[in-house]
């Protein structure tokens, strides 16, 4: 739809606040996620389930890994294509 895109954004974006928050700090849940964007809490959830099933729950990348997907993005703004495997992660 066309919201796609923003359903992907928000649900990366909370999964990467929950990953980096530090346990002591506030912490917002799925309600709080979903009337950010404008859906529903139950959305929310599915989306956060879905998500993490695509990356097969693994959140954290190697250095080599982020160093790679970042001048991906680099060479796509720039209009230039890149090539190139992506990097092993770490098990």
């Amino acid at each position: 739809t066309e919201w796609t895109c923003h359903r992907l954004a928000l649900v990366a974006l909370m999964l990467a606040f929950r990953f980096w928050d530090d346990p002591g700090e506030e912490y917002h849940n799925n309600e709080w996620f979903a009337k950010l964007g404008g859906i529903r809490p139950t959305e929310m959830a599915e989306l956060e389930i879905g998500f993490l099933r695509l990356l097969d729950w693994r959140l954290f990348v190697t250095p080599d890994e982020f160093e790679f997907y970042v001048e991906r993005l680099r060479s796509a703004a720039a209009g230039v294509r890149s090539e190139g495997e992506v990097p092993a992660h770490a098990e």
